[in-house]
């Protein structure tokens, strides 16, 4: 097992919002693997491989890289696998590559692509990642939204993934809307 699949098995049981971690959070990198083997399909491997390297490059500190990585994988996901689970497993991990850039409008974007599926699978990274980027931008409001969109999810461990200096605001904003 290489250093990416456990830091991403680590991720799950966490729930860490770290890129090369976080994208097992989608719908966990063993379930994403088994999918990948269980169904044989060439793209579905192909998607996953490129995947795996962007998890390993990032491990290695190289933001931009895996990045492109993930673009890559994604850009062949759209080509080949639009609709399977597999698919928003890939656009979660892009959009925290994005967001991990800073490109926090790219992160929003591509997330939302993901946030069915993964919320279907009671995964919250894209929630979590739009979140994050909202708060990034000063949209406190939208942030909210996807904040109690991921606890519904996954409960008080999301807050605890917030930058320290939200956690109050959008605990509170929490409690105000249930």
């Amino acid at each position: 097992m290489r250093a990416g699949d456990v830091a991403a098995e680590m991720a799950v049981e966490n729930c860490q919002p770290i890129c090369a971690a976080s994208v097992a959070d989608v719908g966990g990198m063993a379930q994403a693997q088994s999918m990948s083997s269980e169904t044989e399909n060439p793209h579905s491997v192909h998607a996953w491989t490129l995947a795996t390297k962007a998890i390993d490059v990032d491990m290695a500190g190289d933001k931009a890289e895996a990045c492109r990585l993930w673009q890559m994988s994604s850009d062949y996901a759209d080509e080949h696998l639009t609709g399977e689970t597999i698919y928003h497993w890939i656009k979660s991990g892009l959009g925290s590559a994005l967001f991990e850039i800073g490109d926090y409008e790219g992160a929003i974007s591509v997330s939302a692509l993901a946030l069915d599926g993964c919320s279907g699978m009671k995964q919250p990274l894209p929630a979590l990642i739009m979140a994050k980027s909202y708060l990034k931008l000063g949209d406190r409001e939208s942030a909210a939204r996807y904040v109690q969109r991921a606890y519904d999810l996954k409960g008080d461990a999301v807050l605890n993934l917030l930058d320290p200096a939200d956690r109050g605001e959008m605990r509170s904003r929490l409690q105000r809307r249930g």
